[in-house]
């Protein structure tokens, strides 16, 4: 699209494609210069990548799934970094198909996750910080992505349903990831249904998105959520290379 006014201009077009099309298009981009790709990548996240499903893969074999969010945490930064949101069972999930985008809420009721998880036969005691109890509902907002965590009770307003928000507990561009409380594998929006036994993960963006055109773009304002303020979780910690860890070249 040599004749494209800007970034924004070919995205419109190619979701306007993506609609009319079955959610199902193919495109390349232009190559860019190594400069320009360290100017705005977030480094080392295929890295970040590999830690987490190794930290998985170990808390399977050592029967600690039970303990899985947290070592999840560690090997992004650890606790400053990041915390866990919430832990219950998904009660109820909405989705619509608009301009190529999936919208959608996931209702997550609080529940004792460890302790379901053990009562379904899953191994392990749990820790006192994976048993420890949540609360109440979250609703988790997403655009093919989750954009936030956010507190809310339902009440009824003229006969009909009405859900008051409340507390924030977290939102974009900082990551709010959803894991399956049995398992510790990452569960996608598509994913999402009733039953399942979830953990909310709160993680701290990279500092190329929390400047104020970073937050501009990917924070609540974005997504048209004006309403909510962008506050972080934490403090990014830049994960470590792989290759910088492992390559015994002199």
């Amino acid at each position: 699209m040599p004749e494209a006014k800007s970034d924004m201009h070919v995205e419109r077009i190619i979701r306007a494609a993506l609609s009319q099309m079955g959610s199902a298009i193919a495109m390349a981009d232009p190559p860019v210069t190594g400069a320009e790709c360290r100017r705005w990548a977030v480094e080392h996240t295929i890295s970040q990548s590999w830690r987490i499903g190794r930290a998985v893969a170990k808390a399977r074999a050592m029967s600690r799934v039970d303990n899985v969010a947290e070592t999840i945490l560690e090997e992004c930064g650890g606790p400053g970094a990041g915390q866990v949101l919430f832990k219950g069972k998904i009660v109820g999930v909405e989705r619509t198909l608009r301009t190529g985008h999936v919208y959608g809420e996931c209702i997550i009721e609080g529940a004792d996750v460890a302790e379901e998880v053990e009562g379904a036969g899953a191994g392990a005691a749990p820790s006192a910080r994976s048993s420890q109890m949540f609360e109440g509902l979250i609703k988790i907002p997403f655009k093919n992505e989750n954009i936030a965590a956010i507190r809310f009770t339902r009440s009824r307003v003229g006969g009909e349903s009405a859900d008051v928000e409340g507390e924030v507990l977290g939102v974009a561009p900082d990551l709010i990831t959803v894991i399956d409380a049995q398992s510790g594998e990452a569960i996608g929006t598509p994913e999402y249904r009733y039953g399942l036994l979830v953990i909310v993960l709160g993680i701290t963006a990279s500092e190329k998105w929390t400047t104020e055109r970073g937050i501009e773009i990917g924070g609540p304002k974005g997504f048209g959520m004006d309403h909510l303020t962008y506050k972080p979780l934490g403090k990014f910690v830049k994960p470590k290379s792989v290759i910088d860890e492992f390559d015994l070249q002199e």
